[in-house]
């Protein structure tokens, strides 16, 4: 089964996204997908990069995304379920117009 971002808490990858210095100095910006697994305890594991755009936001896209804590697991006939999800971060500079 495979999902893509209903169960993410927004505000808290916003809040705690950190632009990498390398990524930032280099104008690099795009959406990086990441795919992970919610365990039937609500845990999550098996992160991995679906879409790169560069090493060091791939990296902090599963940094955040791992500390997201427990998510509601999948249900299938009453039972919980392990489910796959893709979640998609994206990472935009803003441009500051010059006076």
């Amino acid at each position: 089964i495979i999902m893509h971002s209903t169960g993410v808490d927004h505000e808290y990858v916003k809040e705690n996204i950190i632009y990498p210095a390398d990524a930032l100095n280099g104008g690099v910006q795009g959406c990086v997908i990441v795919q992970f697994t919610v365990n039937p305890d609500g845990s999550t594991s098996d992160f991995k990069i679906i879409r790169s755009v560069f090493p060091s936001l791939d990296k902090e896209a599963i940094r955040v995304l791992s500390q997201t804590g427990k998510w509601k697991p999948g249900r299938q006939r009453g039972r919980c379920i392990p489910v796959e999800y893709q979640v998609p971060v994206t990472f935009k500079l803003l441009l500051h117009k010059k006076k």
